[in-house]
């Protein structure tokens, strides 16, 4: 039974379309009382690229007469 998990991650973008995410993650197990052993580690990579105009987009492009 795992008992953590700690996720952390970082983006970055590129322009309004394009964005990529790094994804660490650490997986822990409970050995004996009170004692961590880190039994999986990942780490991925994600590329995102928008087709349309996305929420980021309109949040910093924003304008009242849309």
């Amino acid at each position: 039974m795992d008992l953590a998990r700690l996720r952390v991650g970082m983006a970055y973008v590129f322009n309004d379309r394009l964005r990529a995410e790094l994804i660490y993650h650490w997986q822990f197990t409970g050995e004996d009382a009170g004692s961590l052993k880190v039994t999986s580690n990942i780490i991925r990579l994600n590329i995102r690229l928008g087709l349309h105009r996305g929420v980021l987009d309109r949040t910093q492009n924003a304008s009242f007469d849309d």
